[in-house]
């Protein structure tokens, strides 16, 4: 039975991955951009020409499901650093709460969680 390779105690640190920080920053913002202008633009303009509001509330939570799997999605192809061994983590997308971001290192098996609170 042949053996895995091992492991490197200290793998080489990423090339062109971003801090963890930065990452939350960046799915953040884009999330916050997205709901602005769904919730601040297109909602009130659909009203306004007469589409009934049950239809809007469904629409609504139907598109803001699907906008946060395509953030996941998007968020898992941004190469990530681990904070403590700078090889690259795996993004495990939100937690229960859209704003709590999940990373875990491979190589040292740091795991990283990240939420954004309010004032």
């Amino acid at each position: 039975m042949a053996t895995p390779p091992p492991i490197p105690d200290r793998p080489a640190k990423a090339p062109l991955a971003i801090p963890a920080r930065a990452h939350v920053f960046l799915i953040f913002m884009l999330q916050f951009i997205v709901v602005m202008v769904a919730f601040g633009v297109t909602v009130p303009a659909l009203h306004s020409l007469g589409v009934p509001t049950a239809v809007l509330v469904v629409g609504s939570v139907v598109f803001l499901v699907g906008v946060h799997f395509v953030i996941a999605l998007l968020g898992r192809l941004i190469p990530v650093r681990c904070g403590q061994c700078r090889a690259r983590t795996r993004y495990y997308g939100f937690g229960w709460w859209p704003f709590t971001y999940h990373y875990v290192c491979r190589h040292c098996g740091h795991a990283m969680k990240y939420e954004i609170v309010g004032g």
